[in-house]
């Protein structure tokens, strides 16, 4: 989707932008040539992630200028396979005009980070870019967050099972002693 500024200049398309606190205008759900235009929406996205494929995109020079010209508050560089050079994850944070480099990659308006995680995704083992929370712990991915509740629904029926097998323990001593379980007190 592609970032327009004014009018007259081209857009900007990042590979992933968040933009909170924005709303949708009806027409913008039902297109297909989506686009976001600062005007409309009232604010520049609050961070922009960069995904570096090739050294075609100018991602540390000419589009780094151009989201600093844009006043993008945060600036994110993911490349995976160190083409630009040894990082992999590059954070800016804008500093008035220019991006400053920086150690933590947290977007405060979000109230999440960003941070590298190795793991397996989608079958395959690798690092990956993860959203993070304050304390730096991944949110779950959809899958991970459907096999976490898969799992609590596992456990609370394995809990209900228990609560009915016990129960009817209980009842089968009651009747031993001669006390019907299910009659009046």
């Amino acid at each position: 989707m592609g970032v327009f500024a004014t009018l007259r200049d081209p857009p900007i398309v990042p590979d992933v932008f968040v933009s909170v606190d924005v709303s949708l205008p009806e027409e913008f759900r039902m297109s297909e040539h989506r686009s976001y235009f600062v005007w409309e929406f009232g604010k520049v996205p609050d961070v922009v992630i960069e995904v570096v494929s090739n050294r075609e995109g100018e991602e540390l020079d000419d589009k780094k200028r151009r989201y600093a010209k844009l006043r993008v508050p945060h600036y994110v560089v993911w490349d995976p396979d160190t083409i630009l050079g040894e990082r992999r994850l590059h954070a800016f944070q804008l500093h008035g005009h220019i991006y400053r480099r920086s150690d933590a990659c947290f977007v405060d308006a979000l109230g999440l980070g960003l941070a590298v995680w190795h793991g397996r995704y989608e079958n395959v083992s690798y690092d990956w870019l993860r959203w993070v929370d304050a304390k730096g712990v991944p949110l779950p991915t959809g899958a991970e967050a459907t096999g976490v509740e898969r799992l609590r629904a596992k456990e609370a029926d394995a809990r209900a099972k228990e609560a009915d097998a016990r129960a009817e323990r209980l009842a089968a001593r009651l009747r031993a002693l001669g006390v019907d379980p299910d009659g009046e007190a």
